[in-house]
């Protein structure tokens, strides 16, 4: 380590990697969870409208895109902070809440970002396992919120798990979080592939935040943007943390468009939920386990052994799709991005050729 550079002690206790390069065109993409149909012409047209070129020489003009995002919610404008995609959003909460070496408390395995900021943070993490048919204990999860824990990060439906935690217990998790002073942030990244949201308690707790993302079912993945709701104080104070300017210009003139155009988002997610149930029947009939899931990918279980050959396998027959995950319970299991039905039926016959190969050895 070079003595001339002194990165702070949460730096220090970090690892993280480059972003996989490579190609991805020309590929059925199967392997991120984004979008895999491109946007309606009428969205494109609507958002590029607005993208003149004056525009393009001007810091983005916010205002109109949290009026809208409100007026969607039915909510006051100052309860709306934009973010740059929800794990932004996040960080925002581990900015305002968290001191170092307090508890946080969350789910394993989940979004990564979260054991990212806890480390950055110098959190105590206290995570709280699925075990290995991806159950959560929900008795350990509301046991575990203390007059220690500071803050509390629930993504739901969660990633990688694809699990949901119900409305009641959500209110319960809510209740608890208030006796004790800390503040829950629950991620909503993958709303409406699950129509389940936490939005409703909003209206009697001051201590969440609900984070929202435009990467997944409204398609924007590139654009980098995202909001979070919560109460009118919470938002101002989780609003000293924001960049001069929180989101750019392209993520202001497509978000407006989608809301103009949200009809299309429920339309896509649809296709999506149907295209899901579809390819889980069609995988279980084979004998394959298929995890249940309100996120817009299936886990199913498959031998460890053959995970990469299965990869690779897809990959060469022009369609990507990615293990998992890294840790237990997700080590033998591949996941599936699910888009329509008929690509999920491409999917589906590689899929099926890939075990006829297995077996012909």
């Amino acid at each position: 380590m070079s003595k001339s550079l002194r990165p702070n002690r949460g730096t220090r206790a970090v690892t993280r990697i480059q972003n996989p390069q490579g190609n991805r065109e020309n590929y059925l993409r199967l392997d991120k969870n984004e979008r895999t149909v491109p946007l309606p012409n009428e969205i494109i047209r609507t958002a590029n409208q607005s993208l003149t070129n004056d525009a393009l020489c001007v810091y983005p003009e916010t205002s109109q895109l949290i009026e809208t995002i409100a007026h969607f919610h039915s909510v006051d404008p100052s309860k709306i902070l934009l973010t740059a995609g929800s794990d932004a959003a996040i960080k925002s909460c581990f900015e305002t809440f968290m001191e170092w070496g307090e508890e946080l408390v969350t789910l394993t395995p989940t979004f990564a970002m979260v054991d990212v900021y806890a480390k950055l943070f110098g959190a105590q993490n206290n995570k709280i396992s699925y075990n290995g048919d991806l159950e959560l204990d929900y008795n350990a999860l509301l046991g575990s919120i203390s007059n220690r824990t500071r803050l509390i990060v629930i993504a739901n439906p969660n990633s990688p798990t694809g699990t949901t935690i119900r409305q009641a217990r959500l209110l319960e998790l809510a209740k608890r979080a208030l006796e004790v002073n800390s503040f829950l942030v629950i991620d909503e990244a993958y709303y409406p592939f699950s129509t389940e949201t936490a939005i409703d308690l909003l209206e009697d707790f001051d201590n969440i935040a609900i984070a929202r993302s435009f990467s997944k079912a409204m398609g924007l993945a590139t654009v980098r943007g995202g909001y979070l709701i919560g109460s009118e104080k919470a938002i101002e104070y989780i609003g000293r943390w924001r960049p001069m300017y929180e989101i750019n210009g392209f993520a202001v003139a497509y978000g407006m468009a989608l809301f103009k155009h949200w009809d299309q988002v429920e339309k896509y997610a649809m296709e999506v939920r149907e295209a899901r149930e579809w390819f889980a029947t069609k995988l279980r009939s084979l004998g394959y386990q298929v995890f249940p899931s309100d996120a817009n990918f299936l886990l199913v279980r498959f031998p460890t052994e053959l995970i990469d050959a299965a990869v690779l396998y897809f990959r060469k027959n022009k369609i990507l799709i990615n293990k998992g995950g890294g840790t237990p319970p997700l080590l033998d299991t591949l996941r599936f991005t699910v888009g329509t039905k008929p690509q999920m039926l491409k999917c589906f016959k590689a899929f099926q050729k890939f075990i006829d190969s297995l077996l012909k050895k």
